[in-house]
């Protein structure tokens, strides 16, 4: 018996609804429905909206202490909720205060075992990160990603997914070394190439000139790439790019939200 199969017979109600994960409140109970139905199978089913630390620890391998180091950030409050999500993953939501309730920010992340072109993963999803406008460009994002990093590799997680998107994010996480998620269709490397070429030659630009003759090997490449062409905010479509900053075509290409551009895309990263 799979260690996570004990969730179906402990947290759910099958038809009490939930928010989407794409959304803020990703992956959350509503309050509608009484959720008063009875099982959908010969499992027994407890109606019950939140996990214990113990039984969270036992269907993820993490232990509060893991948490802690895994999210803690200077000397702010933090605050853990345990989530029961659906037949295959737990969640935890995570807040950070400080003060008389000031609101610091806030974290949701998804843990499951599964597969990947039929290996079997110990996996962590990052859903939502933000911060409160008065703590951003702290590198508090940065120290959480390299804590969530060790933390998960000591314990033996195969990788962290995301959805790359908002902001600077699409570069961002490339830089970072995520890779194109090979479960999703959305996104190849072959389709980037493509993409990228007719983007030069909207851009006025001959591709053929500028493109390299060997492709790219990964997202990282793509992100980093730089023909000697500057760009500006103002050249792509991406209202969080400032309009006079300069980049380099990679970049660029990769911020560009219009459509014409690489956009959004599904990320893993291997902590192999």
């Amino acid at each position: 018996m799979s260690k996570y199969q004990w969730k179906l017979s402990v947290k759910y109600s099958p038809d009490q609804p939930r928010v989407p994960k794409g959304s803020s409140e990703g992956g959350q109970w509503t309050s509608e429905g009484g959720g008063q139905s009875g099982p959908a199978s010969d499992w027994e089913v407890v109606i019950e909206e939140e996990l214990t630390a113990k039984q969270f620890e036992s269907a993820t391998g993490l232990s509060q202490d893991d948490l802690k180091r895994m999210f803690s950030l200077r000397d702010y409050a933090m605050t853990l909720e345990y989530k029961y999500v659906d037949g295959e993953e737990v969640g935890v939501e995570v807040n950070w205060g400080e003060g008389k309730g000031r609101h610091v920010g806030s974290a949701t992340r998804y843990f499951k075992e599964g597969y990947y072109l039929g290996e079997e993963i110990r996996e962590c999803h990052n859903d939502r990160l933000s911060f409160h406008e008065d703590y951003q460009d702290q590198g508090l994002g940065r120290k959480l990603y390299e804590q969530q990093i060790e933390t998960l590799s000591e314990k033996g997680y195969d990788l962290i997914s995301l959805f790359a998107d908002i902001s600077i994010g699409p570069y961002a996480w490339a830089k970072q070394g995520f890779e194109y998620d090979q479960r999703s269709h959305t996104n190849n490397m072959a389709l980037t190439e493509r993409t990228l070429y007719d983007w030069l030659e909207m851009q006025g630009y001959d591709p053929d000139l500028y493109m390299p003759v060997s492709g790219f090997s990964t997202t990282f490449e793509v992100a980093d790439f730089d023909p000697g062409i500057v760009f500006h905010g103002y050249d792509i479509g991406n209202g969080d790019v400032p309009r006079y900053m300069k980049m380099h075509a990679g970049k660029a290409f990769m911020l560009d939200q219009s459509g014409m551009g690489h956009g959004s895309w599904e990320g893993v990263l291997w902590l192999w």
